[in-house]
């Protein structure tokens, strides 16, 4: 009997060492991963797009397509057109093409001598008195009429924005200037026959300019110097660094659906960070 006693207690054994290496172990102790910090709030810096392009700076007298693909395209001396938008008086010696409607360029003009009078009063009564003094002043001096006609407002900013704020209803003062072909054509400074003209060398500008068809009045002057400043805004690679102007192509015998002209900002290009 003891000899079997032995085998069965062997076996017993076995039996229980099967029983436990089937058994399921027991679960391991984890500890919970860290919680990782918020991620970093980024700057304002880093929230401005940057462009993706260098600013383009024209040499003088010409320009740079920035928005839109119109052309503009002279028939001959005198005469530009871009669709029905026609310009038939010719531009002086050495200034920028129009730009079409619906399109922005960035234009550099060199130095022009223009006859210019100022005024306080409603731009749109204004443009009709000052016109005539004009008139004159290149009449007595036999100098052909240019286009377009230039005009320049002073006090016609916005507020809160860095861009260009918002325009107000009306400019505290404008300039209207007609352009002469040539400087040779006359001597610059005053004219001894009307003192409300003065005749001036302007200096080169570079100019962001959108062109536009329809009516000369403020409003629709507004309406499109507000697209291009926010156009200017967007872009990120111009500063604004003065006033607005407006160029007036057409004269009165145009109606105002068809006129052509441009609205324009005197830029200068930002600085990039690295």
């Amino acid at each position: 009997m003891r000899s079997l006693a032995l085998p069965l207690a062997a076996l017993a054994a076995a039996l229980a060492g099967c029983s436990s290496s089937n058994s399921p172990a027991p679960a391991a102790k984890t500890t919970p991963a860290p919680t990782p910090p918020p991620p970093a709030q980024p700057t304002q810096a880093q929230l401005t797009p940057k462009p993706s392009q260098p600013a383009l700076i024209p040499a003088p007298s010409q320009s740079f397509r920035l928005r839109g693909e119109a052309i503009a395209t002279q028939e001959d001396e005198e005469t530009w057109t871009s669709g029905t938008a026609l310009i038939n008086t010719p531009l002086p010696d050495g200034y920028a093409p129009p730009t079409p409607p619906g399109c922005i360029d960035i234009k550099a003009y060199p130095s022009l001598r223009r006859a210019q009078t100022t005024g306080t009063i409603s731009p749109r009564i204004g443009m009709r008195m000052a016109f005539f003094p004009l008139f004159n002043h290149i009449t007595r001096r036999d100098i052909p009429m240019t286009s377009p006609v230039e005009m320049d407002y002073q006090g016609w900013t916005r507020k809160d924005d860095q861009p260009l704020p918002k325009a107000k209803d009306s400019p505290d003062r404008w300039t209207m200037s007609f352009l002469y072909r040539t400087p040779d054509l006359g001597p610059a400074g005053d004219d001894a026959k009307d003192s409300r003209i003065i005749v001036i060398d302007t200096p080169e500008r570079l100019v962001i300019s959108l062109g536009f068809q329809g009516g000369y009045g403020m409003a629709n002057l507004r309406t499109n110097l507000d697209t291009l400043a926010e156009w200017i805004a967007q872009d990120g690679r111009y500063e604004v660094i003065g006033e607005p102007r407006a160029l007036n192509y057409n004269g009165p015998d145009q109606r105002d659906a068809l006129k052509w002209g441009e609205v324009q900002l005197p830029v200068k290009p930002k600085a990039q960070t690295p």
